[in-house]
């Protein structure tokens, strides 16, 4: 988030959850040929106006309540782009969550990371961050990662890459305990190590997103506006995710792309407003704001959207096969392994931030050519 807030009445605070809420309504939340690319452009623009409010509501009301604030509407708009393609009436999609959160995961830790340094180390030569918090950060995501979409290729009491039904229980549960865990740790046990070791003017950051402290704390009148905006722009983001995931999913199966192709383009939907608020920080030199906020994001998204899909899988009786290739595996162990070397010091440089995006590049040419 940006040291400055936005008036939440500034056009592109609601005009678009307005819009995108009536024409959602209007096609009958069905949207086919043309008429989907608005709806898709009013869905993005939703997004981005769903996350500037919670930011702002979180600002108001401090830690730990406003990580949880963020946490969950980063949540809320996943579980609608997933749900909605999940629910949809086409062919059944059971690897469409674990391709979601493997590309959460590959964009946050490899691409948006990498990217950041690379950023970072060309404007500033050797940016520092505090190695703890890093370490941390990415600790947890790996663990998630691994528990998730790498543990199922490793049971027996189900058969394929898949759990058995206690055993997706549990690992959900897992999954809760461990964000739960994190916040507390990131907002008030160990809130230090995420905040840069030398003096800044941003100081707060959280899951999910970045909670700088900022000069100008948002009066309650504000936070009361952005409050009852945040839930029009989640409504209309969840309304506009059932009008146009049939065509997602259509689009892609239309252009022969592969199936993980569709969970590239959830992910890419739910870490939009996160990626571009961290490499402004990353250019302002301000990598530890950056790494709080893209780690956290993929913590908030495992943590947080596992369970709630879990529990929508079960309930309907669909099919999850999360365990990824092996192929897939070997890309998670080397991007974690790179990261941890990356992160491991109180500095990083050009060439750390160049292997991950390397990295990364690799793992979209095995998306897209299998």
């Amino acid at each position: 988030m940006s040291s400055i807030h936005h008036s939440p009445l500034r056009w592109d605070g609601w005009l678009p959850p307005v819009i995108g809420l009536g024409a959602a309504l209007a096609l009958g939340l069905s949207a086919s040929g043309w008429l989907a690319l608005p709806v898709f452009a009013l869905l993005l623009l939703s997004v981005r106006a769903a996350v500037h409010h919670a930011e702002t509501v979180a600002a108001r009301v401090g830690e730990p309540f406003g990580t949880l604030v963020l946490a969950i509407a980063v949540t809320v708009i996943e579980v609608a782009l997933v749900a909605s393609m999940l629910l949809d009436s086409g062919p059944p999609k059971p690897t469409l969550v674990r391709d979601t959160l493997h590309a959460v995961v590959m964009l946050v830790a490899a691409g948006l990371t990498g990217l950041c340094i690379v950023l970072a180390a060309l404007r500033h030569r050797e940016p520092g961050f505090n190695a703890g918090g890093a370490t941390a950060l990415l600790s947890v995501v790996a663990a998630l990662a691994t528990l998730v979409l790498i543990l199922p290729n490793h049971t027996r009491a189900a058969p394929g890459p898949e759990f058995s039904p206690v055993q997706l229980i549990t690992v959900a549960g897992l999954c809760l305990l461990l964000w739960l865990v994190f916040v507390l740790v990131q907002t008030v046990f160990y809130r230090s190590y995420f905040i840069p070791e030398q003096p800044r003017t941003a100081v707060l950051e959280s899951v999910g997103a970045s909670l700088e402290a900022i000069d100008v704390r948002p009066g309650p009148r504000e936070a009361g506006i952005a409050a009852g905006l945040l839930l029009l722009a989640l409504v209309a983001v969840v309304l506009l995710a059932k009008t146009v995931a049939p065509v997602i999913g259509g689009t892609v199966t239309a252009l022969g792309l592969p199936e993980a192709v569709g969970g590239v383009v959830v992910a890419a939907i739910v870490l939009m407003p996160e990626t571009a608020t961290a490499l402004r920080a990353a250019l302002a030199d301000r990598l530890q704001a950056s790494l709080n906020l893209a780690l956290g994001s993929a913590i908030a998204t495992i943590g947080l959207s596992v369970p709630i899909l879990v529990a929508l899988a079960l309930w309907q009786g669909i099919p999850l096969q999360l365990g990824v290739s092996d192929a897939d595996t070997v890309l998670l162990a080397l991007t974690f392994l790179i990261g941890m070397l990356a992160l491991s010091g109180s500095i990083t440089n050009l060439l750390q931030g160049c292997v991950l995006l390397v990295v990364f590049a690799a793992w979209l040419m095995a998306v897209f050519i299998p």
